[in-house]
């Protein structure tokens, strides 16, 4: 593999070597928006976009 690499050529492929089946692709953006609005509604907190009330701590 090495060899033909270096004199520019495609490396013969072994005998009994599939191609790996091809993987399911994800949205990683639309997963990530999906879960946060999961968490906030099991939190409680709307998504109107008002912003959380701040309280003094004691």
């Amino acid at each position: 593999m090495i060899a033909a690499k270096a004199e520019h050529r495609t490396p013969a492929t072994p005998e009994g070597a599939e191609a790996a089946p091809a993987g399911q692709v994800v949205d990683l953006m639309a997963a990530l928006e999906e879960s946060v609005a999961k968490a906030k509604a099991s939190r409680g907190e709307t998504t109107d976009g008002k912003h959380a009330t701040v309280h003094e701590m004691p």
